[in-house]
């Protein structure tokens, strides 16, 4: 599956930005933790498009690809 560009870093954007959370919270930064954080994310976000970015950046760090 072919990523676009844009779309591609909207999830970089929040695998970063949940990484750095995780950080500052003193929580381990794994991938399975990044998972979590991107979920909750997912839940709190009002928009589909933001949920569906979330979802994907799950996905990737969880499984390495797109479900």
């Amino acid at each position: 599956m072919e990523i676009d560009e844009e779309r591609m870093r909207m999830m970089v954007s929040a695998i970063g930005r949940a990484a750095v959370d995780l950080k500052f919270s003193g929580r381990p930064v794994t991938e399975q933790t990044i998972a979590e954080k991107l979920d909750q994310f997912r839940r709190a976000e009002p928009g589909i498009v933001g949920k569906k970015v979330y979802m994907d950046a799950a996905d990737i760090m969880r499984y390495g690809r797109l479900q």
